[in-house]
């Protein structure tokens, strides 16, 4: 009987190991997974930066270092928040300490007051301008200003993938420019030519064509001195390039992308205004503790002659800081 037990209680023990190491290599595969994928995507995206940057007679050196510790920060960051998921369901003392200062250090406030206290040293010992950074306390400050910053920051995925998506259409025109004609990104005067590298195309459309009212097509003609060829003198093929690439880029960044930027922005600001407006209404018109209206107290307390009523109940038989201090 004994031997039976211990064979069983074994085969549990083995059974509960075995349902643990597979929800820990679960948690690991799905976390590490995501991770691994954009570690990759980037390093690829760099890699075609490298190339398209690549010039014999003036290797861009100082870009591809600030590309390469721009992509190393962003893998480093994927990786540690990614090891912040895993171990946040690890019983350990390891996990539960990198899970701690990983939060502390990423904290937004934490991350705002640390810059806060380097500009005040870098203004006492390097340069007084580090102190206008001091400026910026007034937005911790006022909750008005934080909503403003909040409908920045709450929808950052939708505004960071709508930010990508604006960069791979304004590369795609840069491509369709550089094999294209690029020619027409030819200063008149100067001859100066922004498309002779494609990074250097692809930072000109970036720049001029968001920066000019009218797009690309704008900076193009009145900056650079290349008006619309006429299709009137055989210049149907270039007529026809010109007028789909000022009027896509126009119509598809200036016009739709940058709507759509702009409305998720005031769309959550208005959220967060009906929000703000909402928890105010609710903090002076009902009681904290026992969420009663402020008409049904003051009708109560006028019956027995005595006004304000609402404010008499709050401050007397309902103190909220009274109860805080209980607790």
């Amino acid at each position: 009987m004994q031997a039976v037990w211990r064979a069983k209680n074994m085969k549990d023990i083995a059974n509960q190991a075995t349902k643990y190491a597979a929800e820990q290599l679960e948690a690991m595969r799905t976390t590490f997974a995501s991770v691994l994928v954009g570690t990759v995507t980037t390093l690829v995206f760099f890699s075609v930066v490298m190339v398209a940057t690549y010039d014999e007679r003036t290797p861009q050196w100082t870009l591809r270092k600030a590309l390469l510790f721009g992509v190393l920060g962003v893998c480093g960051f994927s990786w540690s928040k990614a090891l912040r998921e895993y171990f946040g369901s690890a019983n350990h003392r390891f996990g539960l300490g990198y899970c701690f200062w990983f939060d502390v250090f990423t904290d937004g406030y934490t991350l705002f007051y640390a810059v806060y206290v380097a500009a005040s040293a870098l203004g006492l010992f390097y340069n007084e301008a580090f102190y206008s950074f001091h400026l910026l306390d007034l937005v911790v400050q006022s909750p008005e200003l934080m909503n403003v910053m909040k409908s920045v920051t709450i929808p950052r995925r939708q505004l960071g993938l709508t930010l990508v998506l604006a960069s791979f259409l304004i590369y795609i025109f840069a491509v369709a420019v550089f094999f294209g004609a690029p020619e027409q990104m030819t200063n008149s005067e100067s001859y100066n030519n922004e498309c002779q590298t494609l990074i250097g195309c692809f930072i000109a459309f970036m720049h001029h064509g968001l920066l000019a009212g009218g797009g690309i097509g704008d900076y193009i003609s009145n900056e650079l001195g290349h008006s619309l060829p006429s299709w009137r003198h055989g210049n149907l093929d270039s007529f026809a390039f010109r007028i789909c690439i000022d009027l896509l880029f126009f119509i598809v960044i200036l016009v739709l992308l940058m709507n759509i930027i702009f409305g998720i922005t005031i769309d959550q600001f208005g959220a967060l205004r009906d929000e703000a407006n909402s928890n105010k209404m609710y903090r002076e018109e009902f009681c904290f503790i026992c969420n009663n209206s402020k008409e049904r107290f003051n009708s109560h307390y006028m019956q027995r002659g005595l006004t304000r009523g609402f404010e008499k109940h709050i401050k007397d038989d309902h103190n909220m800081w009274n109860y805080m201090y209980y607790m």
